[in-house]
């Protein structure tokens, strides 16, 4: 499964507040895995890249857990959603991506539909659950409606048109 579109956008909005003046600038912080907030989210970004989707959600899990009541509480759990999907916890991936479509506006609503979306038809596919097929429509259809742009290569598109006509 690709889904070209998310992670290039999901990195750009975390990592646009990781910049040397945002609140965690130079935050000493210990988890293992690096000592700065830029340093943590990156390691965990390099393991979604290179595949290493438990590590990469372990991480993010860490990292969402620590910073829970910051601004970067909702970034974070799509970024762990995008990692629970592409290591194929579906079920996971489309709660923890529910809980930041319910949180969140604009542009990381519309990533988390697609997230949610595609984690519901990859559930539907598996276990044919009309609940399931139902709910990806309903998220894609309302990213496609009212994010169009964070779909510019089609997938979305694509998979909705997928749904539409019954196929999985």
């Amino acid at each position: 499964m690709k889904l070209h579109v998310l992670p290039v956008a999901m990195a750009l909005l975390v990592i646009s507040a990781c910049d040397d003046t945002g609140p965690f600038a130079g935050k000493s912080l210990s988890a293992g895995f690096g000592t700065t907030f830029q340093e943590r989210y990156f390691a965990a970004r390099e393991d979604l890249e290179d595949g290493n989707f438990n590590a990469a959600a372990r991480k993010y899990r860490g990292l969402s857990s620590e910073f829970a009541d910051s601004d970067l509480a909702a970034r974070l759990d799509l970024e762990l959603a995008h990692a629970l999907l592409r290591g194929g916890d579906y079920a996971e991936a489309a709660e923890v991506s529910a809980s930041v479509m319910r949180g969140a506006q604009g542009p990381l609503r519309g990533l988390a539909l697609a997230v949610h979306g595609t984690a519901r038809h990859e559930m539907a596919k598996a276990k044919g659950n009309p609940a399931d097929f139902a709910a990806a429509e309903a998220a894609l259809s309302d990213m496609i409606e009212n994010y169009p742009d964070l779909d510019r290569g089609g997938a979305m598109a694509r998979r909705l048109s997928i749904l539409r006509s019954g196929g999985n």
